[in-house]
């Protein structure tokens, strides 16, 4: 448990000791800004529209983190614990906490501005059950999101310029994989290979209410897919040396 502590707080000194944080979050204030500058918004049609921009967000940020990493220092480690696998896992948990921090500050900004607004940001009354499974799949869109990202790892993809375009391309399908597929049903034979993200909003269309089946069943195919990114990674970077 110590050196999961101090791997993880080792990751945070590396991503916060830069300025590349700065524009993602800024981001995402921004938008979130932009989501709850009218009013009334339903709550589940607002909750689940910022998983979408916080998925590609987090995206960003997950380009960012691996991005970040010292080829010279990370060898140290490795050295240190005696294992890649460990060292690239330990990695993931910090892709955990920073999407969790997301989730937090994107569950935390709409409700101050609900109350500072006296209550009247939403259609209706803000409930427990809705900031539970609101931060739920906020957390778990982010967290695909860095992975996703994390998949643009230098030692994966060498041209960065590639590597940034075909995340980006990966993210824009992801987004509207429900509207293609609407479109071009035939589609569906490839297309089950991008993020499930859009499932998060086309679950809840019309819903005023989080059901917890489909809150349920919406966390356990991102909890799926997000785990398949990440053990993906860990594999590759664990094959190819330095």
């Amino acid at each position: 448990m110590q050196i999961i502590s101090e791997l993880i707080k080792y990751h945070w000194q590396q991503y916060l000791k830069t300025n590349k944080f700065v524009m993602p979050f800024a981001a995402l204030i921004i938008m979130l800004y932009t989501i709850y500058s009218s009013k009334p918004v339903g709550v589940v049609d607002s909750l689940t529209s910022s998983c979408l921009f916080v998925f590609l967000i987090a995206s960003w940020i997950g380009i960012s983190a691996c991005a970040l990493e010292d080829p010279a220092s990370e060898q140290v480690i490795i050295l240190k614990i005696k294992s890649h696998k460990k060292y690239y896992f330990n990695h993931t948990l910090f892709l955990v906490s920073l999407s969790a921090v997301t989730a937090l500050i994107s569950t935390v900004v709409p409700i101050l501005i609900n109350l500072s607004n006296g209550g009247r940001l939403f259609n209706r009354s803000l409930l427990f059950s809705d900031i539970i499974s609101g931060f739920l799949l906020l957390f778990l869109s982010s967290f695909l999101g860095c992975t996703l990202g994390e998949l643009s790892h230098p030692r994966m993809i060498q041209d960065r310029k590639s590597a940034l375009l075909i995340i980006f391309f990966i993210d824009i399908v992801s987004v509207i994989k429900t509207a293609l597929l609407t479109s071009f049903p035939i589609l569906k034979l490839i297309l089950w290979i991008v993020p499930p993200i859009s499932l998060v909003p086309t679950a809840f269309t019309n819903s005023k209410y989080f059901m917890w089946k489909t809150t349920a069943l919406a966390s356990a195919v991102l909890i799926l897919y997000s785990c398949i990114l990440a053990f993906l990674k860990i594999m590759l970077l664990s094959k190819r040396k330095f």
